[in-house]
């Protein structure tokens, strides 16, 4: 490990479209604790120009851990929409 970030996001409150950059390379793992979201995934290449539409969707539950690395982690942005 060599980077850790703690956030508190809200629920109904969504986070933009982003990467994690090379701070957290090659993979991010998330602890989700108060709340389930449902994260989605976009082609980089594809969301600037022509907004396309999301690729796939995970559901996170609440307590739960997931991680995301290789072509999750380099070819794809994520959110979680409002």
């Amino acid at each position: 490990m060599n980077h850790v970030l703690v956030n508190e996001y809200k629920p109904k409150i969504g986070i933009m479209a982003h990467s994690d950059g090379p701070l957290y390379f090659p993979f991010t793992i998330v602890i989700s604790l108060n709340s389930s979201c449902l994260l989605e995934f976009f082609n980089k290449e594809n969301f600037w120009v022509q907004k396309e539409p999301c690729k796939f969707k995970i559901f996170v539950e609440a307590g739960s851990l997931y991680a995301f690395c290789d072509e999750a982690y380099e070819i794809y942005l994520h959110q979680i929409e409002d």
